[in-house]
This record gives structure tokens, sequence and C-alpha cells, in this order.
């Protein structure tokens, strides 16, 4: 899920703080790749709308950053290729 987050800025005296950010569901489909010196954790929402990646120094801890950030459990990874 994404979204949820309260306003943390600055307002004016008196001023009504604007409502969170919807929450909405997102799949991503999630990819561990090996640049030649670590590994790129990338990620896609199914839509297409939202996409980043992450640099990781081994796979361990792109594996890691999966299960914190995504919910991706070990048993879910499949090799590909």
């Amino acid at each position: 899920m994404l979204g949820g987050e309260q306003h943390s800025g600055w307002l004016p005296e008196g001023a009504t703080a604007p409502a969170a950010t919807p929450v909405r569901d997102v799949a991503f489909n999630i990819e561990i790749h090996f640049d030649g010196s670590g590994y790129v954790l990338q990620f896609t929402s199914e839509a297409g709308d939202i996409a980043g990646d992450t640099w990781h120094q081994t796979l361990e801890d792109a594996e890691r950053a999966a299960s914190e950030d995504f919910g991706v459990r070990n048993d879910h990874w499949q090799t590909v290729g």
C-alpha cells in the first residue's frame, strides 16, 4: 500500500491541515540485477506509473531491502535467464 502520509510542513496559524495522501494498494514487479559491481533492486508498478531502483553492494543487501520495503520473502524469488 502507498499513501497515508500526514502533512509535515509548516502551516500558518489557524490554517487547516491538509488531508493525508490517499491510500491505495499497488502491485509491484520486483527484480534484482547484477550491474558488474553491485546489485540493482528494480521495482515497477503493474500499472507502470511508479518505478524506481536502489543499488546494493551485495545480493543479500538487495534481498533484505526487498523484504523490508516490499515484504518479499526469500522463497518468492525466481531465477530467470
